[in-house]
């Protein structure tokens, strides 16, 4: 069975051979490639802290009617972020040290709290796991995800960070036949809450709002899906790196963020 995360499917075709690396390590390992490690960027850690503050949060106001106080937000937040960055971070020019990472989660999850999550009503519980087995050109795949809100106005959201707002339209997709999967009802609206991460000597700006069209999204994750699953089933046939489609003209094609970057497995990287 191939095992899809509707996480890694915006990005899939950025470079579907560094997206193979970080999804499909094992089956490449067993195929004779040694791929690198590499360190959690901080982004990404920041990412996770500011889910860790506000998503328990809408958890408490979806059993109580009410928010918890925003200092134990952000203390949750700040926890979980000092964990992602214990075995090693990797900085940028936006955030350069841990002491700035941490008054830009105490920003992004008071802003979050105040703007955002008053006017969340939830239908589920936040960052349900959801599963769903499914048939592609003959194949199993199970698909796998995490909605963050889904509410009762059957409004589906995801909550993004980073420096620069992203399309999401097939994880969005994902999250909406996982729902459909498991017996929820089609979504209305989807869109994703953007929590942007400004250098501390900046004004914050604020949190932004993107809305998308719920058919497309779903039939891009189909469509993304379907690339995936053809791609592994040629692996597995004849174990080969071209089997996976590479770009190295991808902004993300460095040691930095690639696991494949300078192996056998991706010989194409960037010099």
């Amino acid at each position: 069975m191939i095992k899809i995360r509707a996480s890694m499917l915006p990005s899939w075709h950025d470079c579907p051979r560094r997206g193979a690396a970080k999804q499909f390590r094992r089956m490449i390992a067993e195929a004779g490639f040694e791929l690198r490690e590499i360190s959690r960027s901080i982004g990404a850690a920041i990412g996770t802290g500011l889910h860790s503050g506000v998503m328990p949060a809408l958890k408490m106001k979806m059993q109580t009617g009410e928010l918890p106080p925003v200092n134990s937000s952000i203390e949750l937040g700040i926890i979980e972020f000092k964990k992602q960055a214990a075995e090693g971070i990797i900085y940028d020019t936006t955030t350069a040290s841990m002491s700035e990472a941490e008054k830009q989660i105490i920003t992004m999850v008071t802003v979050y709290n105040a703007k955002i999550a008053p006017n969340i009503n939830l239908a589920y519980l936040p960052e349900e796991e959801l599963k769903a087995c499914i048939q592609s050109a003959g194949i199993a795949v199970e698909l796998s995800g995490h909605p963050d809100i889904e509410t009762t106005d059957l409004e589906l959201c995801d909550v993004k960070s980073g420096t620069k707002m992203r399309p999401y339209f097939s994880q969005l997709g994902g999250y909406s036949l996982l729902r459909l999967s498991n017996g929820g009802k089609h979504p209305d609206r989807m869109r994703i809450d953007y929590v942007p991460r400004v250098s501390t000597k900046k004004m914050y700006p604020g949190i932004e709002r993107y809305y998308y069209d719920v058919i497309t999204c779903e039939r891009e994750a189909w469509g993304v899906i379907k690339h995936i699953v053809m791609n592994v089933n040629k692996f597995l046939e004849v174990k080969q790196p071209w089997c996976f489609p590479a770009n190295p003209m991808s902004m993300m094609c460095s040691d930095k963020y690639c696991p494949a970057w300078g192996t056998e497995f991706c010989k194409l990287g960037r010099t």
